[in-house]
């Protein structure tokens, strides 16, 4: 796949206003990413001051790549951000999750890229905005010890400013440019018959309920069905799909209870924010959950949350069942960690940057560092085994080095 470049002059100095630095919800995604990633808010602070400086040179984007010179001190300081393109196989489910709706492509064939598909790809597990655990910033400066430094944060900042005029270059960095997709789409053969438009709300509002099916023993899983209604006036294009998206798990939810003998507890406004920004990873930006909870509710549910969120103490009785399986399953060296001086549910391995928790329900939930200082992330859904949970690839490459020098003393 050939994609080109592109180049953006600089923005000069520009005046400070109050709110969110990115207008539209993936620039607040792109910056909550590149913020998740921070450990030192100072450098964030100071990025955002940088930013409307006019000391950031014109910036490049290609796959994978962010590329700019920034001016300070007198000194032209190099500083990129890199992130991962989409495979070749990644791009085909792209392209085939946009055919499936006439009106995504129509749009895209127009030039225009809608904050509904965008949702749409990442519930998909298909997301064009980076995690931040995908996001590698890099810089000439003496801060090269700060992740990122505050050039590298200014940078990211002035990217979100574009991607709120040009969406497309979200794409751009994963990997295909809006020439080589328009080219996709156009050759894709689509079936003539325009497709039946959905029931609008009033109308559906308006019908009769018939009678209700028989409850089946199982509740429906997989992928939700799509649902295609146009929003009523003055209210935005994603508001009915996520409504949708919403109704089809608390149904799925309530059918469980129904049909287990155990149902499964009331969930919790924090629990349901957690889930929301699982189906909706823009919402992190707006603080109704993490990275690392979302991580946790995807692959752990409500245990997995409670794992992610609390250390619990264990029994003498509870540590030496644990001590055994874990030198049962040969996994290494592991140092049992403490909660208020007690032994607690985490298993720290030597030398790996991995970790085991113990939920209370028995399971083992594995962990990786994603920065070799404590930043965990949840790896893999658990197992009653350790080493089944163990065995599982972590969910980012270990950083590679960065070029840094010593900051002076």
């Amino acid at each position: 796949m050939r994609t080109a470049a592109r180049g953006f002059p600089s923005f000069g100095r520009i005046p400070r206003k109050l709110g969110p630095i990115a207008a539209t919800s993936w620039g607040r995604a792109w910056n909550a990413a590149m913020e998740d990633v921070a450990v030192d808010e100072q450098p964030l602070k100071d990025g955002r001051k940088l930013a409307h400086t006019g000391v950031i040179g014109p910036i490049t984007l290609s796959p994978g790549l962010v590329r700019a010179e920034i001016g300070d001190g007198g000194e032209l300081l190099g500083t990129l951000i890199e992130l991962p393109t989409m495979t070749d196989r990644a791009w085909e489910l792209v392209l085939e999750q946009i055919s499936a709706r006439a009106g995504h492509v129509a749009a895209l064939l127009d030039g225009e890229l809608s904050g509904e598909l965008i949702t749409e790809l990442a519930e998909a597990g298909l997301p064009l905005v980076p995690l931040p655990s995908e996001l590698e910033p890099e810089c000439d400066c003496s801060m090269g010890y700060e992740i990122p430094c505050k050039h590298a944060a200014a940078l990211s900042y002035q990217v979100s400013w574009l991607l709120d005029a040009e969406p497309f270059l979200l794409m751009l960095l994963r990997g295909m440019d809006q020439q080589e997709l328009t080219r996709r789409l156009s050759s894709r053969k689509r079936p003539r018959a325009r497709p039946r438009r959905g029931t609008s709300i009033a109308a559906a509002y308006k019908r009769e309920p018939g009678p209700l099916p028989e409850i089946s023993a199982e509740p429906p899983t997989g992928p939700y069905p799509v649902v295609d209604i146009e929003p009523p006036p003055g209210l935005p294009d994603f508001l009915v799909p996520r409504m949708f998206a919403n109704a089809v798990w608390q149904a799925r939810d309530l059918l469980g209870d129904l049909v287990n003998a155990e149902p499964t507890p009331w969930i919790e406004m924090y629990q349901d924010n957690v889930r929301l920004s699982v189906l909706y990873p823009e919402l992190i930006a707006d603080h109704l959950g993490s990275h690392e909870t979302a991580a946790a509710w995807r692959l752990g549910g409500r245990a997995g949350l409670a794992v992610e969120k609390e250390k619990r103490k264990l029994t003498p009785t509870e540590l030496a069942k644990a001590r055994a399986a874990l030198e049962a399953a040969e996994l290494g060296e592991f140092e049992v960690g403490k909660e208020w001086g007690e032994p607690c549910n985490h298993f720290t391995f030597t030398g790996q940057r991995r970790q085991l928790r113990l939920g209370e329900d028995g399971l083992w939930y594995s962990y990786y560092d994603m920065k070799g200082w404590g930043q965990w992330l949840m790896a893999g859904p658990p197992d009653r085994d350790p080493a089944v949970a163990f065995d599982v690839p972590p969910p980012d490459k270990p950083k590679r080095a960065l070029r840094r020098r010593l900051p002076k003393c």
